[in-house]
């Protein structure tokens, strides 16, 4: 399988051909303050970005940096099923030349494992309450598509919830982008391994390639000419 060292997103002219339209519609389930979000309002004029974030801290910068109308926010964490009250484990802490002063980038429905020994800065303290969907009811509910172009999903060892809660979702997409365990031990209970996501999606996609030793690209092989 190719390997490539940055993000997908920072790879914006193989981003911008492998979707091939202007106009996409994308999905950025755990989008915290927006960073990529922007990224992506940058490449495509035309994009539907629909984000989803449970993080009450990253909401507000969020809503602060982010003010464009082809973004819907919905803030909720995107999961298995329908919850109005999850247990929610917020990140904190700081070090020298983190990216943020306030760390909230490793927030998690699923309780912390290995990233307690992985990256001992970060913190683990409280606890709060956040409401999960699953996206196909998000989808079902709120939106009438034809077509996803990108499912980026970024949620910290509970992909395989929302993958299970999109089962109709992943009929009409044609690629996702999820973060996968790349330690030693998973970060979180019930965090994937490179090999169970690729399991998990199924014979109808395709692993395309990874990135940071995280995160997958896989192509639906429905949409493939």
């Amino acid at each position: 399988m190719l390997k490539y060292p940055y993000s997908l997103v920072n790879n914006l002219k193989y981003l911008k051909s492998l979707l091939n339209t202007s106009s996409p519609t994308i999905f950025e389930i755990g989008c915290n303050d927006g960073t990529d979000t922007q990224r992506f309002l940058d490449l495509f004029p035309g994009v539907q970005l629909h984000c989803f974030e449970p993080e009450p801290r990253a909401i507000k910068q969020f809503k602060t940096s982010i003010k464009d109308d082809r973004v819907k926010l919905y803030e909720i964490a995107i999961g298995k099923g329908n919850e109005t009250n999850h247990r929610f484990y917020q990140s904190s802490g700081t070090q020298k030349d983190a990216y943020k002063a306030d760390w909230d980038l490793s927030g998690s429905l699923n309780k912390p494992t290995g990233h307690l020994e992985y990256s001992p800065w970060v913190k683990f303290d409280t606890e709060i309450s956040v409401e999960v969907q699953s996206l196909d009811f998000v989808v079902n509910q709120h939106l009438c598509l034809d077509v996803v172009d990108l499912m980026w999903i970024d949620v910290q060892g509970g992909e395989s919830n929302v993958l299970a809660g999109a089962q109709k979702t992943l009929e009409i997409t044609r690629y996702v982008y999820a973060e996968f365990g790349h330690w030693k031990e998973p970060l979180y209970e019930g965090q994937m391994t490179l090999d169970e996501t690729i399991e998990t999606l199924g014979e109808g996609w395709k692993p395309l390639s990874t990135y940071e030793n995280c995160n997958l690209l896989a192509a639906n092989r429905r949409y493939e000419k």
